[in-house]
């Protein structure tokens, strides 16, 4: 399996327009941010996982049980958190299915407030 960063993971599944934040935790291990949607449908695949236009608002946290990230993602508007989409964490499993594995994330920046 390959590991790869939560970035090059947003790209890979369909993301443009990328701008996550450290939030805290360990090392700052917790970040957040907004994305667009390209409708690209992913690699074993058959519909996109970001719809073409659509801004969502996505996490990422080392902190999860069993050492393993955790990911979720869900409609926003306007970059903007939140709109009423429902929590997605099926992202991992995807690229899991594609060959690749999230690495672990961490800044030694302050945390934004």
């Amino acid at each position: 399996m390959k590991k790869i960063g939560f970035r090059s993971a947003l790209k890979m599944l369909g993301a443009k327009d990328i701008e996550l934040h450290a939030n805290g935790g360990v090392a700052c291990t917790e970040w957040s941010g907004f994305l667009t949607g390209t409708g690209v449908v992913p690699g074993k695949c058959s519909a996109p996982l970001f719809k073409d236009g659509q801004t969502y608002y996505v996490s990422f946290s080392n902190d999860h049980l069993g050492g393993l990230p955790s990911v979720m993602h869900r409609e926003a508007k306007d970059r903007k958190d939140f709109s009423g989409g429902n929590n997605n964490w099926s992202m991992e499993g995807i690229l899991e299915r594609m060959g690749y594995a999230l690495k672990p994330m961490t800044d030694t920046r302050k945390p934004r407030c």
